[in-house]
């Protein structure tokens, strides 16, 4: 591919080369999950994740229903899975050959939980992801957990972030537009 020069060939080869290497285990880590929940039979989203295009994250993040961590991690943990943290917020776990895993079962900050349960759980969609069959929350609790984790979590919303918040906002504000056009019509 050619970039116009903006960048040495060299340094271009380079970095397509990391970024292909990420998806990679990008890849590998999804498909890992899927098959992990679906042999212990539990309901899991994936999180912070789908932004229309593949990207490489710098981790994974998991939505687990309340009250399922506990049995989560000893079953990871068989699984030679290294559980790094765990908090209030979030259970951090990695394991060589995939990205960093971080599981939540709620978005709590401030020693508030932001969203609740059952409106995050509330018809999931799939969506296909590097290849792979992900499911995530419905638009509403995808596009609030987004911000709430950017703003309260990170305390930054990236560019990316910013662009898929913004897909959410202009395919609502067609909708309205389109009902608003075939009610005066």
């Amino acid at each position: 591919m050619n970039y116009g020069g903006l960048l040495p060939q060299k340094l271009t080869n380079r970095l397509l080369k990391e970024e292909e290497s990420a998806l990679e285990k990008l890849t590998k880590t999804l498909s890992y999950l899927n098959s992990f929940f679906s042999d212990m039979e539990l309901d899991f989203m994936f999180i912070k994740l789908f932004r229309n295009l593949d990207y490489a994250p710098r981790d994974v993040d998991v939505l687990l229903k309340r009250g399922q961590t506990s049995k989560i991690l000893s079953a990871l943990k068989k699984e030679n899975i290294c559980v790094k943290s765990s908090g209030n917020i979030e259970t951090k776990c990695e394991k060589e050959g995939l990205l960093d895993i971080d599981f939540y079962e709620g978005f709590y900050y401030l020693s508030l939980n932001f969203l609740d349960e059952d409106f995050l759980w509330k018809t999931p969609k799939t969506v296909t992801f590097c290849g792979v069959e992900c499911t995530i929350p419905n638009p509403d609790a995808d596009f609030l957990s987004l911000i709430i984790h950017s703003l309260l979590g990170h305390r930054y919303l990236s560019l990316l972030d910013f662009l898929y918040a913004k897909s959410f906002l202009i395919d609502d504000w067609k909708s309205e537009e389109m009902i608003y056009q075939t009610k005066t019509h």
